[in-house]
């Protein structure tokens, strides 16, 4: 193993943050070490626990797990807690009954349909910049470009 040199590693760091700005690197306990990120109530108690204080704002959070197993209707209700949402049905399983049930209401809750991946990667930067508070993308898997998508017809 090779023997550490502390004092180039410290150079770095300081090269690092002065190139890229104060607490790019930083260590544990630094005043750069904990972000202040607003965070809003899922209404899920525990949940709120389990994630350090609810959502966090401006972040993206990815929910995922096996088919059926509630990650559309936790969007649902999600996307429900707020005065607009929007929600990006990839795969085309929007289910306007179901987001009812959640709070989810005409005017509040708007509905994106992409034809290609590219598409609904623009209107998400697009709407965030604009300051809506929640997007919901179901899927990101489904998120194929459109090149992918007309080599698959070509071939078919």
């Amino acid at each position: 193993m090779s023997k550490m040199d502390k004092a180039a590693i410290v150079r770095l760091c300081n090269d690092i943050n002065k190139k890229e700005g104060e607490g790019t690197v930083y260590t544990i306990g630094s005043k750069h070490a904990n972000l202040n990120i607003k965070r809003w109530s899922t209404g899920i108690e525990d949940l709120d626990a389990i994630i350090g204080g609810g959502m966090p704002e401006g972040r993206v959070i990815e929910i995922f797990g096996p088919e059926s197993s509630g990650k559309t209707t936790l969007l649902y209700h999600l996307m429900g807690l707020h005065e607009m949402a929007l929600d990006i049905p990839v795969e085309g399983t929007f289910d306007a009954q179901r987001a009812k049930v959640f709070g989810n209401h005409p005017k509040q809750l708007l509905v994106y349909r992409p034809k290609y991946g590219e598409g609904a990667f623009n209107k998400i930067i697009k709407f965030s910049k604009a300051g809506i508070p929640v997007i919901g993308v179901d899927s990101v898997p489904s998120l194929l470009p459109k090149d992918d998508i007309e080599k698959v017809i070509k071939s078919s």
